[in-house]
């Protein structure tokens, strides 16, 4: 009877442990490097599209008021998500010339949250009420505060209502 009593004292620590032990906890996004409070639209020219699990990125390149590209990396939704909305794997392609609501980036980097958007025939997505469709390369507005730093094709910069 004893030898019964000495092996189930470590079967039943461990057993009490395993149920006890913290459960991992699911993993959620977090947009603390987004300025949630601002919408920027920019317009250019798509580099690439990843549509992918758990996030989408879409790279385009924006032409600045000094005659530079800057290349702006767009986080968007995962692939379940973008589906649902309408968005597939040939949504763009490279060299299609786009407009983006975004939440811009922290630290004045090229780079947002993606709210909505429209191609250049007018199809739009997201967030997209008031966006028009991108201007032909030859026609796109610079920014005009360019001076701060931030040389990217803005079209337009207000708050979040």
């Amino acid at each position: 009877m004893a030898l019964l009593s000495t092996t189930r004292g470590p079967g039943l620590v461990l057993g009490a442990a395993i149920l006890i032990a913290p459960m991992p906890a699911p993993a959620h996004p977090s947009y603390a490097m987004y300025h949630m409070d601002m919408q920027v639209v920019i317009e250019g020219e798509v580099i690439a599209f990843d549509y992918a699990i758990p996030h989408s990125w879409l790279r385009i390149s924006t032409d600045g008021d000094d005659g530079q590209s800057r290349e702006w990396a767009i986080e968007m939704e995962g692939v379940p998500a973008l589906f649902q909305k309408g968005i597939k794997s040939d949504y763009v392609a490279t060299g299609d010339r786009i407009t983006l609501r975004i939440s811009p980036m922290r630290g004045d980097r090229p780079g947002g949250l993606w709210l909505g958007s429209v191609d250049a025939e007018g199809v739009a997505f997201g967030a997209a009420e008031g966006l028009e469709p991108p201007l032909p390369h030859s026609e796109v507005l610079h920014d005009p505060i360019a001076s701060s730093g931030q040389s990217a094709a803005i079209v337009q910069a207000t708050p979040d209502q």
